[in-house]
């Protein structure tokens, strides 16, 4: 009987012995491994180990991170190991490997201490491993099993819900035709009032306009009149005592009489004219200051609009 020793050097599980006497067990973080580890780095099946013809060969599923004696496994391959190794599954856990047989004949066989090779028979590379019970030794440390269970939402509450009619809910296919038929009706439902708010919001800017240019005339108009009513104050009283601005002024009024708009404007011309000649006295001015000269120039100017 040949009997293979493991005990684990560093890591989480450190300090843990085992022994085996079957032909094929399984080092990993799952439950069904004959070795667990709670290092997790460690996969669920991380490393198989072996016997045949009183040898034993290891096999990596980890990549390329399982050592020995320093030297990288291929993975996924067999590889026989010497009868006394030590193997490094990860960063933090590594483990000592040992056996015994009673068969002298097959230590004569085996590789050295420091040495190991790939030449696994071809019968043992395609013989599937099996799950083993740990026969012997101290139990690692035992995990409690995973049991499914029912999923619910944090406030108690199932997330399919009945309908008010005790029904599931159910889904309701529209066929094409139903779709285009209630995409040309919304169409033509919509249309019209897309068309009304544009005739209502033309119409408004129309009457803003208007609105607009009403006012602005009928302000211009009480301008003008205000204007001729106050422009009666420059006429003067006495026409034996008038002066030439207010001939000019006289001779606008009565053209305005005649509705002759360009005898008008010229007599208004004349006293602008005058108001911005110069040589007049600084102080008087035309009409006697320049207050009245200022007030004067700007009713002509309403008046000549």
């Amino acid at each position: 009987m040949t009997t293979a020793k493991i005990q684990i050097i560093s890591g989480p599980n450190q300090g843990v012995n085992d022994e085996f006497t079957s032909d094929v067990f399984h080092i990993g973080s799952a439950e069904e491994n004959n070795l667990i580890l709670d290092d997790p780095e460690i996969l669920e099946q991380h490393v198989s180990i072996a016997l045949k013809e009183g040898r034993y060969a290891i096999r990596s599923q980890a990549g390329n991170s399982v050592e020995i004696n320093g030297t990288t496994l291929p993975a996924l391959e067999w590889v026989w190991i010497p009868n006394a190794v030590t193997v490094r599954l990860s960063t933090k856990t590594k483990f000592h490997f040992s056996f015994s047989s009673q068969n002298d004949d097959n230590k004569a066989d085996q590789p050295g201490k420091d040495e190991f090779a790939t030449n696994l028979p071809p019968d043992t590379e395609s013989q599937p491993l099996k799950k083993q019970k740990k026969t012997s030794g101290q139990s690692s440390k035992k995990r409690k099993r995973k049991v499914p269970r029912f999923r619910q939402e944090q406030s108690g509450e199932p997330l399919l819900k009945f309908g008010k009619d005790g029904q599931l809910p159910s889904l309701s296919l529209v066929q094409e035709g139903e779709k285009e038929k209630d995409a040309t009706k919304s169409s033509d439902e919509t249309s019209p009032l897309l068309y009304g708010a544009l005739i209502v919001s033309i119409l408004f800017s129309v009457a803003l306009i208007l609105l607009d240019t009403g006012t602005t005339k009928s302000t211009k108009k009480k301008e003008v009149a205000q204007a001729r009513k106050e422009i009666l104050d420059y006429y003067g009283q006495q026409e034996t005592t008038l002066l030439p601005y207010q001939r000019d002024l006289r001779q606008a009024r009565l053209a305005h009489s005649r509705k002759d708009k360009k005898s008008e404007r010229y007599h208004y011309r004349q006293v602008f004219s005058l108001l911005n000649a110069e040589g007049k006295n600084q102080f008087t001015g035309l009409t006697g200051s320049k207050a009245k000269d200022e007030k004067l120039q700007h009713l002509i100017s309403v008046l000549l609009r």
